[in-house]
């Protein structure tokens, strides 16, 4: 899965894209959402790491120019390359601990 596949608005657990679909602000993505029943049946946190775990195992496109950390939203540092990391070193060191269990 690519980083740009994980732009699209569904469930995170179930796939489904119909409204009602709440944020989970423990997540490193911040565009990931729930579905009530989801939510209900495994709880925001498990969602969270769910979510977290796809986003450790995405695969960047070619160049990622976001500009801003997925995360937290502050402002990232161009590479010498022009593209933008996806996240601030804050949170990708956030993201390296959760990949390294």
């Amino acid at each position: 899965m690519r980083l740009g596949d994980l732009r699209v608005t569904q469930c995170v657990s179930c796939g489904r894209s119909e409204p009602p679909l709440f944020k989970l602000p423990d997540a490193l993505n911040q565009s990931v959402r729930a579905c009530p029943a989801c939510l209900a049946r495994y709880g925001a946190a498990a969602l969270a790491r769910e979510a977290d775990e796809v986003l450790a195992r995405a695969e960047p496109g070619r160049s990622v120019t976001l500009g801003r950390c997925l995360h937290c939203g502050e402002r990232v540092v161009a590479r010498a390359d022009g593209a933008y990391p996806a996240w601030c070193t804050s949170c990708h060191g956030d993201l390296i601990r959760l990949t390294q269990g």
